[in-house]
């Protein structure tokens, strides 16, 4: 919300979201965030305030619209009354305010009950100012969240189909105008997400054997269990007045009544999205399935069959009350309302206290942990690590201490930096050496671990490193401080390496380099452009060395000229060629002083064939230790051989008789060559003897420079 209001009308605001990650694709519907942006720019008051207001507005919207939906269709404030209070008594109808937190999504059911009323108006007195606001009201609720809102335009076209207002083809003209103006209207929000469209919208999970008593207990369970309850009285009731509904249609004499065909064509529009909610709730939650869409968990999906299940019941009891029209039968149609209003209020009693209850307060959570950490207050020098990155995102409305990556979290400025951090600190033990890298790189002093040894076992295992401070109140959380660790905003004197590649190549050598701790004590890889000529020979002096790894350089000749000035002032060069050869070979040809001229691809598989000289690169690195040369653990491995070398070069390294290191010293400088791919190999095996080389050849070129 804050990132939204800073940098308003850039609605574009979904690198922000889930820390950078690319994980949905185009862009997250930014309408919510704008209403409350709107609110609090118009009342003054706070985005938490502003939030509460909406969602309370929300739910009466959400219930003032079943009430209507059903009165304009069935003409029966009875039943539009018993729909109002059967849907108020679904606990799950509460779940994502009150437990969840699901604002946008509540809001988009609000904009979809509110379509579904306007489009019950339109076909008692069809007109175009209320076909518009019908179009508009949807196309709110889909540029506020993309299912809820997708829902909530099914109930509309399926209102308007089978409400018999007009002749059948005019409905669907009517149809198929509305669903192409809300697609016209939402397009330029969704056609990215369409075309960034990946298989990873299905993500795995994994495969369970299904309680299948306590599951489906959760659909017919007493509404004072829980806020994730369905209800004891609504699906068994749209289930015994279906059943009836159908007994009376296949009666002929139910067809003449024109109120029975109208409550039986809208509940018909209702049954459809409340089955395709339960379809996939049903297959998520009760069988072996092993695919969901990203984000949208089966569990929570009952929440959105609340809405059109209890408008159903609604329209139902007053299609069969139609048929009851003879004196005789007056009792039948009193109990017909009478019975299930009773048991609507006695769900709904039920109901009041579990949602105080079972209502779930971020404050009162952060409250029992956050106190443990000792001169956490107020700081904003280091950071907070959590192992369980889910809590960072309401830890973060309550303390202004930084945090390290998490869902919810701060924009990341690169994604793969806060998935490493995250993943050192909650995955299987990293090495030491790699854990101090990570916790200095990220200026973390207080970490909170969660329960069980997996997750706070090597904290525990390494006192040198961490003090252990205790557990939250709730014993849920184990709290550590870092004895030793970088402020966020330090002095040093380690000397800084220019990284010239991208931003992928970057992170690899990052990660390679994590394993054996050589990090910003000793020396500060920095992210530069990928493209040579982007910088000029002022720009690359102020670094002592750069490292070419995964470059590019769109113009050779310059590029070339660029090198050979900066090593003629006395800087340090590093270049790994692995995957560039061809585009090294074109600067050495046009003079850039490179050790090598001209590479040969070769494969290794298993064995790399090693034969070292005495070189000072090598001397203390156990060879032997390398991990094998393969390529994503199954296929050969490339690597890039000197074919002709510079007069004053000298082999380091040789693998399979061929010439995978050289090094050079041109004036003050040294500069060195390296066909190994080393720092993808080192990051793909994690192995420590050949990060101690890759920081061999980075230190080495830095000394002499």
């Amino acid at each position: 919300m804050k990132l939204l209001m800073q940098d308003f009308p850039h609605v574009l605001w979904n690198p922000a979201w889930f820390s950078g990650m690319k994980l949905l694709p185009g862009i997250y519907p930014p309408l919510y965030h704008l209403i409350i942006a709107t609110a609090v720019a118009a009342s003054g008051t706070t985005i938490e305030h502003a939030m509460v207001v909406c969602t309370a507005v929300a739910f009466l919207v959400m219930t003032a619209s079943a009430y209507g939906f059903v009165r304009l269709i069935s003409r029966s404030s009875a039943a539009a009354a018993v729909a109002g209070a059967v849907v108020l008594a679904v606990p799950a109808f509460w779940q994502p305010s009150l437990r969840s937190g699901e604002y946008p999504r509540l809001i988009a059911m609000a904009f979809a009950c509110l379509a579904t009323f306007l489009a019950a108006l339109y076909t008692r007195k069809p007109g175009r100012l209320r076909l518009t606001a019908v179009i508009i009201a949807a196309t709110c609720g889909m540029s506020t969240h993309d299912l809820t809102g997708g829902l909530g335009v099914l109930q509309v076209l399926g209102v308007l189909l089978f409400v018999n207002y007009r002749p059948l083809a005019e409905r669907i003209k009517v149809v198929a105008g509305v669903a192409a103006a809300v697609a016209a209207m939402v397009l330029w929000l969704y056609l990215p997400t369409l075309v960034g469209f990946h298989a990873y919208y299905l993500i795995p999970q994994p495969r369970f054997v299904p309680n299948t008593g306590t599951s489906y207990r959760r659909l017919f369970e007493t509404v004072g269990s829980s806020l994730k309850a369905f209800s004891p009285l609504l699906l068994p009731l749209t289930l015994l007045l279906m059943a009836a509904a159908a007994w009376f249609a296949w009666r002929r004499s139910s067809f003449s009544s024109k109120r029975f065909r109208q409550c039986v064509g809208a509940s018909a529009a209702m049954l459809i999205v409340a089955l395709v909610v339960l379809t996939y709730a049903y297959i998520g939650r009760f069988t072996h399935a092993d695919l969901e869409i990203v984000g949208i968990y089966p569990n929570d999906m009952f929440t959105y069959a609340a809405w059109p299940l209890a408008t159903t019941c609604g329209l139902l009891l007053a299609a069969l009350a139609s048929e009851l029209r003879s004196r005789l039968r007056y009792l039948w149609r009193s109990a017909l309302y009478v019975a299930p209003a009773l048991a609507a209020v006695v769900c709904l009693v039920a109901t009041v206290p579990v949602l105080k209850r079972d209502a779930f307060s971020y404050q009162q959570t952060a409250e029992i942990q956050l106190p443990i950490m000792p001169g956490s207050n107020g700081t904003k020098q280091y950071r907070l690590a959590l192992t369980d990155a889910t809590e960072t995102s309401w830890i973060n409305f309550f303390t202004n201490v930084p945090e390290v990556g998490g869902p919810f979290n701060q924009g990341a400025v690169n994604f793969t930096w806060s998935f490493w951090a995250e993943s050192v600190l909650s995955n299987d033990p990293p090495s030491v050496a790699e854990m101090k890298f990570m916790l200095n790189w990220n200026a973390v002093r207080w970490i909170q671990a969660g329960s069980g040894p997996s997750a706070y076992g090597f904290y525990q295992d390494h006192p040198a490193l961490f003090r252990y401070v205790g557990p939250s109140a709730d014993n849920t959380y184990h709290n550590f401080v870092v004895r030793q660790t970088s402020p966020i905003l330090a002095a040093t004197d380690a000397p800084p390496v220019l990284i010239v590649g991208s931003a992928e190549n970057y992170n690899l050598l990052l990660r390679a380099l994590a394993l054996t701790d050589v990090g910003p004590n000793t020396l500060i890889p920095v992210q530069g452009e990928a493209n040579l000529n982007d910088y000029s020979l002022k720009e690359l002096e102020q670094f002592p060395e750069i490292f070419l790894y995964g470059f590019q350089a769109s113009n050779p000749r310059q590029a070339a000229k660029l090198l050979r000035g900066y090593v003629r002032h006395g800087g340090g060069l590093v270049i790994d060629v692995g995957g560039a050869a061809g585009l090294a070979a074109e600067l050495a040809k046009d003079g850039a002083p490179l050790p090598v001229t001209k590479w040969r691809s070769f494969e290794l598989y298993q064995s790399w064939h090693f034969a070292p000289s005495k070189s000072s690169l090598l001397r203390g690195i156990d060879l032997a230790k390398f991990s094998p040369a393969v390529y994503a653990q199954t296929f050969p491995y490339l690597v890039e051989g000197a074919s002709q070398r510079s007069p004053g070069s000298s082999v380091d390294l040789l693998s399979d008789g061929r010439p995978v290191l050289v090094d050079e010293h041109v004036g003050k400088s040294t500069v060195i060559e390296s066909g190994l791919n080393l720092p993808y190999h080192d990051d793909t095996f994690s192995n420590t003897t050949e990060s101690s080389l890759l920081a061999r050849l980075l230190l080495s070129s830095i000394a002499r420079s």
